[in-house]
């Protein structure tokens, strides 16, 4: 649609003036849970059309890559900690051994202790030393099998939880080991098997093992035990821990999968919409996820917010969220706006007016317990024959082969 200058009578001007003077869109904070339509690009108008298509492409960015560029992140990450850990088990052996380590990191915080006694940390450094010395006493009275994690006696703080991850070597420390490697298995509740951990070569000692999970696919999140049986057949009591499962990159694709998406969307111009755009099927494929298109013809500037909201399950999240997502997410030139999102403003009449714009961009956690997250856009048009439109494709992370819906 295009619109063309027209002749207006004065006193239409001015009422519409005072009836819209700096028109701004005021919502309740609360999120309506109101799905995200779905129109199909060959039903908008040529102009809009043409923007969107120019959009898509300078959007679109082909999963294949980004997800190898997501998983070179994971392995840069896992191969940074799995070289802390061997580093961490080769100064175990150095020193002798898990009971001359303790009583050494002992000694180090005492003196620390002596030479800061007024330090605002005396609290947390006399318990890591209460954690050590209960580590010494555990080995000291120790009879037969028994496993702890490095977390027993380097968080003082309850809540950190010792996590089991695919790839990630896990180090167990304990007494009563044997030196002859044994089997570690990792026990998912609620999932009818066990999987066994891969002992890497001459490290299982008598006081401590290092091992690795294999690959894993289709498991959530959650609670697990750690089971250690000695070469022996002698069993270790359960250790208690997180599994975390690997994660992997997706769009959120509100074509196929309804009630993913929702939107709040701003409608104080002549022409609101925020809708899901789809190529024609059978059956519909996604084009953009997220549309949204605001227009005033006449005769004030408005300014408004768009609010998409994500109905995640299984753990999955914004990709901004992830804390391990690094610099993917943003754009080298206007950061920080998702690489996945741009915009194009546009006049449709020459009347001393400007092209809308996007004003603010933000992702972050929903204040809907029900969502996930939510994209926050902030947009502006001017008085007259202004018009923004916008395309995103909303990236998220989640667990590998479990399904966001």
């Amino acid at each position: 649609m295009r619109f063309y200058r027209a002749y207006v009578s004065l006193w239409f001007i001015g009422l519409l003036s005072l009836t819209c003077g700096g028109c701004q869109t005021s919502r309740p904070d609360a999120f309506p849970l109101v799905p995200t339509g779905v129109t199909t690009v060959d039903d908008l108008s040529t102009a809009e059309r043409i923007r969107l298509t120019g959009e898509q492409q300078r959007v679109h960015v082909r999963l294949e890559d980004l997800q190898t560029k997501f998983a070179a992140r994971q392995a840069e990450r896992l191969d940074r900690l799995n070289k802390q850990a061997a580093a961490n088990y080769t100064g175990l052996s150095q020193k002798g051994g898990l009971r001359t380590t303790l009583q050494e990191e002992i000694a180090v915080l005492q003196r620390q202790l002596s030479q800061t006694p007024a330090s605002a940390q005396t609290q947390d450094v006399l318990g890591q030393i209460q954690a050590l010395q209960h580590g010494l006493e555990s080995i000291a009275f120790c009879t037969s099998p028994f496993v702890f994690s490095e977390t027993t006696f380097h968080n003082s703080r309850e809540e950190e939880q010792f996590v089991v991850e695919p790839l990630l070597t896990v180090t167990l420390y304990g007494c009563q080991l044997g030196t002859t490697a044994g089997r570690v298995r990792l026990i998912l509740p609620g999932t009818g098997n066990d999987v066994m951990l891969t002992v890497l070569p001459d490290h299982w000692r008598d006081d401590s093992i290092q091992a690795v999970l294999p690959a894993q696919s289709g498991r959530l999140d959650g609670p697990a035990q750690l089971v250690i049986t000695t070469a022996e057949g002698h069993q270790a009591p359960p250790l208690d821990v997180q599994f975390r499962a690997t994660r992997v990159w997706s769009l959120v694709d509100p074509v196929a999968h309804q009630n993913v998406l929702f939107v709040d969307c701003g409608h104080t111009t002549t022409t609101d919409s925020c809708e899901a755009a789809a190529q024609k099927g059978p059956p519909p494929t996604l084009y953009a996820a997220a549309v949204g298109k605001h227009f005033t013809f006449c005769c004030s500037t408005v300014s408004g917010m768009d609010r998409w909201g994500l109905s995640l399950k299984n753990g999955w999240m914004l990709m901004s969220l992830y804390p391990n997502s690094g610099d993917l997410t943003s754009s080298p030139d206007v950061p920080p706006v998702s690489f996945s999102f741009v915009a194009d403003g546009y006049t449709t009449c020459n009347f001393f007016n400007r092209d809308g714009r996007i004003t603010d961009y933000h992702e972050l956690p929903s204040s809907n317990a029900q969502l996930q997250g939510e994209v926050q856009i902030a947009w502006w048009v001017d008085h007259s024959c202004s018009g923004i439109q916008y395309a995103a494709n909303i990236a998220i992370v989640g667990p590998q082969g479990i399904p966001y819906w």
